[in-house]
């Protein structure tokens, strides 16, 4: 735990506008989370019992990222209920959701890295929006009265080249330049 501790406190001082989000599931042991909620650190919950683990911690909402792109209807309204106002999404589907039951929630599109990330390619077919379907997918929330505020992508724990990052963070910037060159189209 000391290793984590101190990877996330170099963190902070070289990266402050780049806010991590601990992925609850991947150690859930109340230790370690009770010391990154003792550090300040932000946490992905990808249901209503991780939201309340974190929460029983004296973490507040506004540092969770509700982080799952099939959410049950009960877990939507459970995050609604307790505060928590940011998710991801990569689909028309939970876009629908979230109309329905969390309207003022913050979203997040999740992307799919690029297939040129050869240490993320499993992670390529399960989740997140091609390139070609962000744009469909940001004006179905405009319609929706949706409140899109950023990109988020998953690279994953197998990642060990660094260029997977790069690659990916090269994709998100080309999403952003699309985005503001034919937003009003």
């Amino acid at each position: 735990m000391g290793v984590i501790i101190s990877l996330y406190e170099k963190w902070t001082p070289n990266l402050p506008i780049i806010q991590p989000f601990y992925i609850v599931k991947s150690n859930p042991g109340p230790a370690l989370l009770g010391a990154l909620a003792a550090l300040g650190s932000n946490f992905d919950c990808a249901s209503n019992g991780e939201i309340e683990a974190i929460m029983v911690l004296g973490v507040s909402p506004d540092r969770i990222v509700f982080a799952n792109l099939c959410k049950a209807g009960s877990h939507i309204k459970y995050a609604a209920r307790v505060g928590v106002n940011l998710t991801t999404f990569d689909s028309r589907e939970e876009l629908d959701k979230m109309q329905m039951w969390h309207l003022k929630c913050k979203l997040l599109t999740r992307i799919k890295p690029p297939l040129e990330c050869k240490d993320v390619r499993e992670l390529i077919t399960k989740f997140g929006a091609l390139n070609e379907e962000v744009l469909p997918l940001l004006r179905s929330t405009k319609g929706l009265g949706l409140n899109v505020v950023g990109v988020a992508f998953h690279i994953g724990s197998a990642a060990k080249d660094s260029r997977a990052y790069r690659e990916a963070i090269a994709t998100t910037k080309a999403i952003f330049r699309r985005i503001n060159s034919s937003w009003n189209a």
